[in-house]
């Protein structure tokens, strides 16, 4: 614990944050103790696929299409630092690999899973789980690399086509199984407003 300035504000002052989406792809059995815990797709997922895909989202984009949303914001441009798949991450958390406490639950869950894991400057209303759902959209062969490529990057004010781009992305993947890791503030902006 440390002393901060009484204008401390834990949302302004992040300078970033991670998130962790964990899904598992059991065809036909999940854990009934975990449900809302993990997320999970039932139908075939090439985790390949997806893994190669996750670096679409790094970088500097327009998430318009990855928001829903009616809060009054000033852009929807956003900035992911890093996005990637680490597979099987129960085992691994058995194996002290992950930094898992022991109250995240992935150590006894009996089925593999896992992790897509995004750290970003900031993240709009249901950015993540939207991009969840277009990455297992394409881990299923229902849309292509192109066509989240378009997403990013096909900007227009037109509602049409907005709309468009919306519904081929479809529903926000289930809140079930993502989880904000870690929020990230820069040491020295905090000192210099709390000296002042």
């Amino acid at each position: 614990v440390e002393k901060c300035s009484p204008r401390f504000d834990p949302r302004a002052w992040a300078s970033g944050k991670e998130y962790w989406y964990v899904f598992s792809n059991e065809l036909s059995i999940t854990s009934p103790f975990a449900s809302h815990l993990v997320a999970n797709c039932t139908d075939p997922l090439n985790i390949d696929l997806i893994s190669s895909a996750c670096h679409l989202f790094v970088g500097q984009h327009d998430f318009r299409h990855f928001y829903h949303g009616s809060q009054d914001i000033k852009t929807t441009v956003r900035t992911i630092y890093e996005c990637d798949v680490i597979c099987d991450i129960g085992k691994l958390s058995h194996m002290g690999k992950l930094g898992m406490d022991g109250n995240l639950p992935f150590t006894w869950y009996p089925y593999e899973l896992n992790l897509v894991r995004f750290r970003g400057k900031g993240f709009l209303k249901k950015m993540i789980r939207l991009m969840m759902t277009a990455l297992w959209k394409l881990g299923k062969g229902i849309i292509t690399v192109d066509d989240i490529k378009a997403a990013l990057t096909q900007i227009s004010d037109c509602p049409v086509h907005t709309a468009k781009l919306r519904e081929m992305i479809g529903a926000a993947a289930p809140p079930s199984g993502l989880y904000l890791k870690e929020v990230f503030y820069e040491r020295k902006s905090e000192l210099s407003i709390l000296k002042n």
